[in-house]
């Protein structure tokens, strides 16, 4: 599986978009899996902008609501997640005896 699952769906997702150019010059872009990811913009790259962003909040508040969403290129987004004891993640710093702790998998899909 992937280690930043969230930003690979959204890649993908991206990916499935279909942008077209509108007889008063602007662009609307969808992703059509994503029912509602719908997005306009003065230029190609706005519209494309606007998709990501649009797609993100769409993901976001899916999860957060429990929709469930469409699995995009074999990504699941709907499945229980599995929490591991804090136990498991923790280590000791032999220099400093604090403990620190790893993230698996940020949410956000930024890498530390």
């Amino acid at each position: 599986m992937a280690e930043y699952i969230l930003s690979d769906y959204i890649s993908k997702a991206l990916a499935q978009a279909v942008c077209e150019k509108l007889e008063d010059g602007t662009s609307a872009g969808k992703i059509p899996d994503c029912v509602g990811v719908l997005t306009f913009g003065s230029t190609f790259r706005n519209c494309e902008e606007n998709l990501h962003s649009t797609l993100e909040d769409w993901v976001l508040i899916g999860l957060k609501q429990g929709h469930k969403l469409p699995v995009i290129d074999g990504i699941d987004l709907n499945k229980d997640i599995v929490r591991e004891p804090l136990e498991t993640l923790k280590t000791e710093n032999s220099h400093t005896k604090a403990a620190s702790y790893r993230i698996r998998r940020p949410f956000s899909g930024a890498k530390y």
